[in-house]
């Protein structure tokens, strides 16, 4: 399923929270705990609030936070960290305008999952992916290599060849040489790595990978990864023919 790019962009505020899974259990949910909020004007908000001028959506805040799992047998906690700022909030009831905080994450800690992982997904694979999540908040290019190494890892884990034999020993072999020899027996997989190293070589140039680009990431290795170890729609397909052959239960 592909990843809700909405949970990642939507901001917290005191009365609500995107629908974060926990990353602990993944059955429930991060939510806010407003008496660990704190905030503190930016230096430019600080200086700009002496001026006569000064209005609500000149304000920049600095904020620190816990958000808690909502499921009482977890109570996992994270630290989020980012930027506020004031918005307009119609209150169409009473007929005026009213302002309310909004806090925009840069950092979170242990991070909501990106994409589900398999029960048997290697943990040198499932570490990197959990790096990424949390690089993806403030950092897309960060977040990008880290899933480029969870690709090597993954090739690592598959046994897949590190190194060839050259005229002067044994040469390394690039990423895209491995996930070569991995695409010979498994083509529709090698693809999609070989789409996600390109991806990932982008996040080495600034300013080149952007955070829908990451997300795409995530897509393609949730596909692999489900592939490979919870290979679910395979044996459904295999499922599906023994009825059809059998024409009734198998």
């Amino acid at each position: 399923m592909p990843v809700d790019r909405t949970l990642f962009d939507e901001p917290l505020s005191e009365s609500r929270a995107p629908n974060w899974r926990c990353p602990r259990c993944n059955g429930g949910h991060l939510r806010l705990m407003p008496e660990t909020l704190h905030k503190k004007f930016s230096g430019d908000t600080n200086q700009a609030y002496k001026e006569e001028a000064f209005d609500y959506d000149w304000i920049i805040t600095r904020f620190v936070a816990i958000v808690k799992c909502d499921n009482n047998e977890c109570q996992e906690t994270s630290v989020v960290a980012g930027i506020g700022k004031v918005i307009e909030v119609p209150n169409w009831e009473a007929q005026e305008i009213e302002y309310e905080d909004r806090y925009f994450p840069t950092y979170v800690n242990p991070s909501p999952p990106i994409i589900p992982l398999p029960k048997k997904c290697p943990e040198s694979v499932t570490n990197e992916l959990k790096i990424a999540a949390v690089s993806l908040w403030g950092d897309a290019a960060s977040s990008a290599n880290h899933l480029r190494s969870a690709v090597e890892r993954l090739l690592d884990v598959l046994k897949v060849p590190k190194t060839k034999k050259g005229k002067n020993g044994r040469e390394r072999l690039s990423l895209h040489m491995r996930i070569e020899i991995f695409e010979k027996n498994h083509p529709e997989q090698g693809q999609a790595l070989k789409a996600a190293k390109w991806l990932g070589n982008a996040g080495s140039h600034a300013g080149v990978i952007e955070k829908k680009d990451v997300f795409n990431m995530f897509d393609i290795l949730e596909r692999v990864l489900e592939d490979i170890y919870a290979p679910h729609t395979k044996n459904l397909a295999k499922l599906i023919g023994a009825v059809n052959k059998a024409k009734g239960p198998v």
